[in-house]
Formats: structure tokens, sequence, C-alpha cells
């Protein structure tokens, strides 16, 4: 019999699309519903989740994330919801996430918390509710294998940033604690790449020799030292683009209604018109999504070393390249045939369809639930390109 799970949280588009396909991995693994601002009327909003879970019957599961586990904090950011588009008015968060919260927390069956929140700003405080409450398991995209310390990364250094103390400075190793002593409440589940963001263009035939996407990080910018010509002018261009969105948000303009999906498409056609990509995980080296994206885009990966390189299943000059600094990244550049950036960007793509994708998370997911519902499951992680779950 399949499990009847019930997501509380709200409607929402976001740039990273993970949270997305978890709930899209859920909707196909069981009997799904959800419940929030966004997804059911202001009605039955009024009317409260006791009246909404008597009508649709008992659930085995209850899931929710950091917009209601947070509420107490994010109630009072005067800039909540500045980069998502939203499919309810604001207010309704304001009235509601309380309840909504409430009822979670107070919930007596299995609970699943999808943990998309900064995890080196993480208080102890946050931590403590997931420790204390006997049935929460944790959906976190990092787990005991694929995180580091901070003391780690300060050991590890970074050769492209000046002072790497003063980079993030207020960076706290409290997840990376909580995941490594607590891993029996773990479910990994690293950032997924959807499959319609898999692009064969082959090497030979895209426009431009290299692309470094995303947030300014140090490193990045550093690293777009080495753009050519015609690189910079895309770059600007791109650049141009995300200047007039930070204008419209300034001035309240109402953001489409699928923001999140076009921010996504724009930077998959960046990184797909591109042969070479470079990207970091900034100074905590965290194993984030473009790691995932550039590969399956097709597109050769270069990158600083991130934590759970080895154990999420990749290897240097096999599935992509390891370049600590720009001397290491123009030897890439410069020192390979098309032939060669094929072979390895094959292989990346490979990787990432095979254990990255987001068939590969909703079958990972599959077995955790599985061991859920038997009362066995006692943590799931990452080894040596291995998904293991015990």
């Amino acid at each position: 019999m399949r499990l009847r799970a019930l997501y509380i949280g709200i409607n929402r588009s976001y740039v990273n699309p993970t949270t997305d396909h978890i709930l899209n991995a859920m909707s196909e693994l069981t009997d799904f519903y959800r419940y929030g601002p966004g997804y059911v009327s202001e009605k039955v909003l009024e009317q409260g989740i006791e009246a909404f879970i008597m009508q649709k019957g008992d659930f085995d599961l209850l899931l929710t994330d950091s917009m209601i586990i947070e509420m107490e904090k994010l109630i009072c950011n005067p800039y909540l919801f500045e980069n998502d588009a939203i499919y309810f008015e604001k207010r309704l968060y304001h009235t509601y996430v309380r309840s909504m919260k409430d009822y979670f927390v107070k919930a007596k069956i299995t609970k699943l918390f999808i943990a998309n929140w900064d995890y080196y700003v993480v208080s102890e405080k946050q931590v403590e509710y997931l420790i204390n409450d006997p049935n929460l398991l944790v959906i976190s995209y990092v787990d005991k294998n694929s995180s580091f310390s901070v003391e780690e990364v300060n050991r590890i250094g970074n050769k492209m940033i000046k002072d790497i103390f003063k980079e993030y400075p207020n960076r706290n190793s409290v997840w990376h604690n909580f995941i490594t002593d607590y891993q029996h409440k773990i479910i990994s589940l690293p950032n997924v790449v959807g499959r319609q963001n898999f692009v064969y263009t082959p090497i030979a035939k895209r426009k431009y020799r290299y692309c470094v996407p995303g947030f300014p990080y140090t490193e990045r910018i550093k690293s777009r030292e080495l753009y050519n010509k015609s690189e910079w002018i895309y770059h600007y261009k791109m650049e141009f683009i995300f200047l007039l969105e930070k204008v419209s948000r300034k001035a309240h303009m109402q953001r489409p209604h699928n923001w999140g999906k076009i921010q996504n498409e724009r930077l998959f056609s960046r990184i797909s018109n591109s042969k070479i990509c470079f990207t970091s995980g900034a100074v905590t080296r965290t194993p984030i999504a473009k790691f995932f994206e550039i590969p399956a885009s097709g597109s050769v990966l270069v990158c600083q070393k991130f934590a759970g390189f080895e154990n999420l299943g990749f290897r240097n000059k096999v599935n992509c390249f390891v370049s600590e600094d720009l001397e290491e990244i123009k030897s890439v550049l410069n020192n390979y045939n098309i032939e060669e950036y094929q072979r390895i960007a094959s292989e990346g793509q490979n990787l990432v369809w095979r254990l990255h994708s987001d068939h590969a998370r909703t079958q990972q997911l599959k077995i955790c639930l599985e061991k859920i519902s038997l009362g066995q499951f006692n943590g799931s992680f990452w080894e040596n390109g291995s998904y293991i779950v015990n």
C-alpha cells in the first residue's frame, strides 16, 4: 500500500529547484497532498489544517521545510520573498504560517524536514528541535561525507582567496556537527538536476570556449580574468539582464509566475553554449547545484575540490578537472584537444544522470521511504560514488 503524505508549506518558485524535485518525487512515490498558501484557498486556510486532514483522511508522513520551521525569523524579514515568485498574497503567509508550524511540530507521526537553508549559519537553537523530536527525519543536501567543518575549511585554505578568515566570517560548524553526530536522522539528497536540463550538443559545436556562471564569489571573480573578448561581451550581457532584475525588485515589480524556471533556463543556456565551465562552492566548498548542472549540460566541469568530491562520484581527469588556481585553470584551457574535452564532458554527464538526476534521486528516496515505512531506516549517506542506506 502506498504511503499517504502531506506537505505543509508555501507555493513558491525559486532559482534552485531541488526542493521542487523532492516534492515531485514524493508525488510519484506516495499519495501526496499539499497544504498552505498557494496550494489551497484562503477559505480552506481559515478552516485550519485539522479540518483539511479530516476531509482528506489520515496521513502516514508529514513534510515541511525551512519556510515554515524558520517562520519566527522570516516574518520579521523586510526582504521576505524578494528572490522568489510566490503564488499567493504575502499576507497569507503572515496570517497562517504559525498555525502550520504548530501543527507540524506537535504531530506524533513520522515527519520529514527539508533543510533548504544556509548550512553554515544554522544556530544551535534551530538544530535543537531537530535533535529532540523523535518522530523527525531530516532531508539534507549534505551528509557526514559531503560536508566540511569550519576548521577543515580553514585548514584546506583557498589559493584564490587572499584572507580566508575574512571571507564569510560568521560561518559555523553547527550543521556539520549535527549531520555527523545524528547521521541516523539524515536522508541525504544532494542538489538535483531535472532531466529536461541534460543537453547533448557536442563540445565542438559550442559557441564559447569558457564560462564562469553564478554568484560572484571571490574565486569566481578571479577565474573570470581568463575570459576572451567574446566571453566578456556575453558575460556583461547576462550581467545587464541581472541588473534590470535587481532594479525591478527594488521597484517592487511582481515577478512572472514562472520566474524560477526562467532563471534556470537562462543558466542552462549559458552553460550549454560553453565548452568549459568553472565553478566553486565558495569558501566553505559546499557541493552546490552547479557542480551537477555543468556536467548535466554537457560542458566540461572545472572546479575547486568540494566537500564529498569522491564520495559523490567525481574523479579528477575522469569526469571533471580539479583546478585550485588560475594557472591550473589555464592548463585545462590550453593543454587538451576537443576529443579529450568531449570524453571528460560525456563521463561527467553520465555520472550526473546515473547518480544525481531527478530520476536517480527519486529512486534513492524510494529506498529511504521503504525503510521508513518498515521502521528500519537508520540514515543515508554517500561513499565512493555509492548511495548507502542503513
